[in-house]
């Protein structure tokens, strides 16, 4: 299990890299390193709110309730792991 954290914190690191060739110092740094820590706990925390709530949508026929949840978290994921936008798009 800590194998599988370790990987998948690196695989977001590394899709959250700063794209500019000079280092990235002060403040800046650190709104940098917020954000992919945010992102790195979010995505697998939501998963805790997110399939309970689905699963009661679709047990009470609220479809397109489960449909939104289900697009925004993909969404998420989505500009996460896309390599086309940079860092500060992705903020």
């Amino acid at each position: 299990m800590k194998n599988l954290w370790i990987r998948y914190t690196a695989l977001i690191k590394s899709k959250l890299a700063p794209s500019s060739d000079k280092e990235v110092t002060g403040v800046r740094f650190w709104q940098d390193q917020l954000f992919v820590t945010f992102l790195v706990y979010c995505l697998p925390v939501s998963l805790i709110a997110l399939l309970p709530c689905v699963y009661i949508a679709i047990q009470a026929k609220f479809f397109l309730i489960a449909f939104v949840d289900l697009f925004v978290f993909t969404f998420l994921l989505g500009i996460t792991f896309t390599g086309k936008l940079t860092l500060p798009r992705k903020k």
